[in-house]
């Protein structure tokens, strides 16, 4: 028994993690010198998706890791964390700053997710978003 297509008005391509401090090499993981050319790449690679798929009535969902502030705008880092990823700094992944926008290329993100961890769905409300 086939069951019929999802409408594109129902669809969503999940754009995880393509946020300016890891993918743009202004943000925080190209100054530090960590940033991928395959990586790099990806947004320019998905562009076509994203457009084709906003034209026909679909989402862009997005997630994104925050860095949480304290007084003074020092991250709160944890220690695992300041231990892979030495060279993160203040201003990093600060919610609502550039870095921690969706890349120019595939922005803007109807549903953007944070994430406080690796897993975009744990503790989030992608799920919730999804459905």
């Amino acid at each position: 028994m086939a069951e019929a297509p999802i409408p594109l008005s129902q669809t969503a391509l999940l754009l995880c993690d393509l946020q300016n401090d890891f993918v743009h090499p202004d943000g925080a993981y190209g100054r530090a010198g960590q940033g991928a050319a395959a990586i790099a790449a990806l947004p320019g690679r998905l562009k076509p998706l994203a457009d084709a798929l906003r034209a026909k009535g679909g989402w862009i969902a997005s997630t994104h890791f925050p860095l949480f502030t304290g007084k003074g705008g020092e991250p709160l880092i944890d220690a695992h964390l300041r231990k892979l990823r030495p060279f993160l700094k203040k201003g990093d992944f600060v919610m609502g700053g550039w870095g921690h926008q969706v890349v120019e290329e595939l922005a803007p993100s109807d549903l953007p997710v944070e994430k406080v961890g690796y897993d975009a769905f744990y503790a989030t409300r992608l799920e919730w978003l999804l459905r």
